[in-house]
């Protein structure tokens, strides 16, 4: 096949208040027209760095210290990408598009979805004529349609706006988005994350699908080394800013030959389930019962008939594909929603009959991780800020002395030390999996008895999710939390409480529940079946 891109030696820098730091050190790399290049590596490994220069999207404070960027255009001409000339840009932004992580953040919410296809392709349109651009939205409007059905979704998203949609279903339209351009080389920056198994699935074959019928050359990054190994034709493994390795994809999972990338590789697989925790001698009190729950939202029905017992010290999972309610079946039980029908009890009290400061009270009993970890946390504000706010507000501790204790003791029981080192920095200072741990610990300074974590290890590094996950059971066992684990990872599922309750969701529903481990072996509904797979 012929080469469209070549990285040689390249070497980004970062200029920061403590100096320069060396984000990519001496890239080699050449992609062949047609390849699919999967990049895995670390948080801080310079992998988003590295694709960022190749979309010519730096921070302000990167700049490239040596080495150079190659297109190879239709007729197979060189085109240095570094340079910025009217040529270069132009190829940058019609040859070369990209899909970033938190699809959440990337849409316009004043716009409809297929405002932004217009305005997209509109952006790269020579002219700008009243008529041509009545036509030109014609056009666009048909091949989006097109589009969304390609990602598994319906035409009517089109006149949807993004707070109207998951955040599975807002990545799938940021991936249609893109391909209006009919790009030649496609850069995702973790194209799957926060999408159910089943919808993974699609977009795999989408993207498959695109590589074979248009040669067009995918390049992507991602913590999931089984979505790598499914899609990537070949691997490049980074690892402190440099590239350890770079083969097929065959080559890679076979034979690693880097330390780091057997570590890697050592991630793949995760123990048989019958032999990891289990849930026997829990406590059998119920906490939190649902009753006939149901949930309408702009006369739209989101949840029916929700029936679901938690008891006190158990992990309960529920799993299900983007859009099927799970996330908002959380939000119901730490009070984000009031059901439309149906009732919550408490430790045996109806939250219907409660006073408002017994109401108060459950909220602050009930706490909620989000998923997105990089929007979670308020940028402007420290850790210490952050930490203290709702503890001062609800004056929760007696003097600040033990405000600043509880604070040094959470963060070091999350995995944070010394826990002083970070009081004082600021969420962009952390990467990923240091504010996961975060929010855990500003969960833990509420002094839970159930916490609702919304896919907490989505957004990390694969070779850091069993420590995540393993935290998790360490606060289950330590302090007896209730935790309500909502994925779409039947994987992690297993890990974390083989033995314990399942919730099955589905278009709203609850349509199976039982054990972890039973549930996946021997699974009695279709969607079930087909979530397994």
């Amino acid at each position: 096949m012929k080469p469209i891109l070549e990285l040689e030696n390249l070497s980004i820098n970062y200029k920061t208040q403590n100096g320069v730091i060396e984000a990519c050190k001496n890239i080699s790399l050449m992609i062949n027209k047609g390849d699919i290049v999967g990049i895995i590596g670390e948080s801080g490994s310079g992998k988003s760095t590295l694709i960022s220069s190749i979309l010519g999207a730096v921070n302000k404070s990167a700049y490239i210290q040596s080495g150079k960027i190659k297109y190879y255009d239709k007729n197979n001409e060189i085109v240095e990408l570094i340079s910025m000339n009217k040529k270069n840009v132009f190829y940058r932004n019609n040859s070369i598009t990209g899909v970033l992580q938190s699809a959440q953040n990337a849409l316009n919410p004043t716009l409809t979805i297929g405002q932004h296809f217009f305005e997209t392709a509109l952006a790269h349109s020579p002219k700008s004529s009243f008529l041509y651009k009545q036509k030109f939205k014609s056009e666009i409007f048909t091949e989006a349609k097109k589009l969304l059905i390609s990602v598994g979704l319906s035409e009517e998203v089109l006149n949807a706006y993004s707070y109207q949609l998951s955040g599975g279903m807002k990545q799938r339209v940021i991936i249609a988005i893109s391909l209006i351009l009919k790009p030649r080389i496609l850069i995702l920056d973790e194209p799957t994350t926060a999408l159910d198994v089943i919808t993974q699935r699609q977009v795999l074959e989408i993207l498959q699908s695109l590589n074979a019928k248009y040669t067009i050359t995918i390049i992507f990054l991602t913590h999931d080394i089984g979505i790598i190994s499914e899609l990537a034709t070949k691997i490049a493994v980074m690892h402190e800013g440099k590239m350890v390795e770079f083969n097929s994809t065959e080559n890679i999972l076979n034979y690693p030959t880097h330390a780091y990338t057997k570590k890697l590789m050592s991630c793949l697989t995760i123990t048989n389930p019958k032999t990891l925790i289990s849930t026997e001698g829990l406590q059998t009190d119920n906490l939190i019962i649902l009753k006939d729950i149901n949930l309408n939202i702009n006369k739209k029905n989101i949840l029916s008939n929700i029936n679901l017992t938690i008891q006190k010290g158990e992990i309960v999972t529920i799993v299900g594909e983007s859009g099927s309610g799970k996330t908002t079946l959380g939000k119901v039980i730490v009070g984000g929603y009031t059901p439309t029908s149906g009732e919550i009890l408490y430790e045996n009290q109806n939250l219907n009959c409660i006073s408002k400061v017994e109401y108060k009270k459950y909220k602050l009993k009930t706490q909620f991780i989000h998923q997105d970890v990089y929007s979670a946390l308020n940028p402007n504000k420290t850790i210490y800020q952050t930490l203290t706010l709702p503890i001062f507000y609800h004056k929760l501790y007696k003097s600040r002395q033990d405000v600043l204790g509880k604070l040094k003791y959470y963060l070091s029981e999350v995995g944070l030390n010394p826990p002083e080192q970070f009081l004082n920095k600021y969420p962009s200072q952390l990467s990923g999996g240091q504010r996961q741990r975060i929010l855990f610990a500003r969960a833990l300074l509420m002094k839970p008895t159930l916490i609702i974590a919304d896919e907490p290890v989505s957004m990390i590094d694969v070779a850091l999710r069993i420590e995540m996950l393993n935290l998790i059971i360490k606060m289950n066992k330590k302090w007896g939390i209730s935790f309500v684990y909502i994925t779409h990872d039947l994987v992690t599922a297993s890990y974390i409480s083989p033995n314990g309750k399942i919730v099955v969701m589905y278009k709203g529903r609850q349509v199976e529940v039982g054990k972890v481990y039973e549930t996946i072996q021997n699974p009695k509904h279709e969607y079930t079946k087909k979530l397994v797979g």
